[in-house]
């Protein structure tokens, strides 16, 4: 049995495990299913730092990507840019939420297909 088999056990193993404890969690528990699902805390944790829901998208665009023939830049580069305007996507939100006001919202979902886009563009599979 080779590597891909093997990874692809993995996967499915882990993705099952996971939905499985979220369903699990969400069906049998005491508190409200923000505070303790994996879906949850993954909202949760997306509105409060943008840098999670953009670094799933940029895994989006990477695993599915639009037809590119090349990168953008330079795969030394790409890594180091995706950071860096993680960094910046991340900076940004917190500056507009801390001195702007809570009644602006940004919601998640921005920050993610900022992602894929740029996931897509930098590090395409």
């Amino acid at each position: 049995m080779g590597y891909e088999k093997i990874t692809i056990y993995i996967m499915v193993a882990a993705t099952v495990v996971l939905i499985s404890w979220d369903v699990f969690v969400a069906f049998f528990n005491q508190e409200p299913n923000e505070k303790d699902t994996i879906s949850g805390i993954m909202k949760s944790a997306g509105r409060e730092c943008a840098f999670l829901p953009y670094g799933w998208g940029v895994l989006m665009g990477h695993f599915w990507v639009w037809v590119v023939p090349e990168p953008w830049i330079p795969q030394p580069w790409a890594a180091l840019s995706l950071v860096g305007i993680g960094g910046i996507v991340t900076g940004a939100h917190f500056f507009i939420k801390k001195r702007i006001g809570r009644f602006v919202y940004l919601p998640p979902i921005l920050y993610l297909a900022i992602g894929i886009i740029l996931g897509s563009g930098l590090w395409p599979q």
